[in-house]
């Protein structure tokens, strides 16, 4: 049960009775909300706020969010105990590998986005990569013809995992240095070990059709204890996550990528059947794909949106391509800002699309196409109240 985790941790906070929880800082004064304003309003009279180095005050407060209660919940502790963002959000991630088997675990990969508050941001690309022996035939039948199981089920469908190593670094590069790795990784193994309660969410996904028939054997006598499916409010032990965490916790990544952990891992795939074939994934994955796998550390993407700095992973990363649609537009917006000014009445959001020229970041048939979401974009630069409104009422 794989797929991508979302993980947002930013500062501190006290409250744990849901998955997202944030402590509110104390009201801002008159005096620097009004200076906060002045400031505004000067941008929009001047240049663009895409050459202006944004500023704020330090923080003093934040939020976590997750996808579970204990998950957020470790995280607040964390930070509490004087640890940063980085440190929490590692934390709650390897939570998040025990509670939330669906998204979070050891064996998947994933992105981590390091913004601080001062110094350059960091972006960091853990997916999972591909085996050498990975070769097109190995999806294919004897007709020719793409195995589409093969892909999602049996050996094939593994590839070298990035969390071990991806949650790993950001500790390490980004992390306080107040608090151990084993540290964070303590009530992960507390987890694994003692157990906790399933939820609602997770029953309903074990009890899915067809979900027991993809586990192996040792997973179904985890989540399929006498062959049925864990129901809301069963506790849920695993011993053996939990002794691969202390690996983890104790040797460091080296533990599942030269050591016990990886070698069990390419034991269970080298037996695996291979689906639609009388074979098993012998060879699949050796040890020499394990030991070389590194994370990769890229440049944030950035863009500019109704007066926002934006801030996100690059590709392969889906979010990044969002994030140039958002800028593009507000780039083509500042080229059509003289014609709107020029302009005595107030143009709708097809004729501000219709003025966008061919030689902007995005072509005219796109704005025409989705005009209203590019007018929206308008509000970055921005250089009067009207123009404020008449984005407010493109939406």
């Amino acid at each position: 049960m794989r797929a991508s985790r979302s993980l947002a941790v930013d500062g501190s906070t006290r409250r744990s009775d849901a998955a997202c929880a944030t402590r509110r800082p104390a009201r801002p004064s008159v005096a620097l909300a009004a200076a906060f304003v002045l400031a505004l309003l000067a941008s929009c009279r001047g240049g663009s706020p895409i050459a202006v180095q944004a500023h704020w005050p330090t923080p003093k407060a934040g939020a976590v969010a997750t996808e579970h209660p204990l998950a957020t919940q470790a995280a607040l502790d964390v930070l509490d105990r004087g640890g940063n963002a980085a440190d929490a959000a590692v934390a709650a991630a390897l939570v998040l590998a025990v509670v939330h088997p669906q998204a979070g675990n050891l064996g998947g990969g994933g992105f981590a986005l390091w913004v601080p508050h001062t110094g350059d941001a960091d972006a960091l690309d853990f997916r999972e990569v591909a085996p050498r022996a990975v070769r097109p035939e190995l999806y294919l039948g004897p007709d020719g013809k793409r195995v589409a199981a093969r892909s999602l089920r049996g050996p094939y469908s593994v590839a070298v995992p990035g969390s071990p190593l991806g949650l790993w670094e950001p500790h390490r590069r980004h992390g306080s240095g107040r608090l151990r790795f084993s540290e964070l990784a303590r009530r992960a193994i507390e987890l694994a070990q003692q157990g906790f309660e399933v939820d609602a969410f997770l029953a309903r996904d074990l009890a899915e059709p067809g979900v027991q028939e993809r586990f192996s054997p040792s997973a179904r006598s985890v989540f399929f204890p006498g062959g049925v499916a864990l129901r809301a409010g069963h506790v849920l032990r695993q011993p053996g996550l939990a002794e691969a965490l202390g690996l983890l916790a104790s040797e460091g990544p080296s533990a599942f990528y030269q050591g016990r952990i990886g070698a069990a891992m390419l034991q269970e795939l080298d037996a695996a059947p291979v689906p639609g074939a009388d074979a098993t994934g012998r060879g699949w994955m050796t040890a020499a794909d394990l030991a070389g796998y590194e994370v990769r550390s890229e440049k944030p993407l950035r863009g500019w949106f109704r007066g926002l700095e934006i801030v996100t992973m690059p590709p392969p990363s889906s979010g990044g391509s969002c994030c140039s649609r958002c800028s593009a537009s507000s780039r083509a917006c500042r080229s059509t800002r003289s014609a709107i000014a020029r302009s005595r009445t107030r143009p709708s959001c097809a004729r501000t699309a219709r003025r966008a020229p061919a030689s902007s970041a995005v072509s005219t048939s796109a704005w025409r196409t989705g005009g209203s979401r590019a007018c929206a974009a308008r509000s970055p630069t921005a250089r009067s109240t009207w123009a404020i409104r008449a984005s407010t009422r493109c939406r």
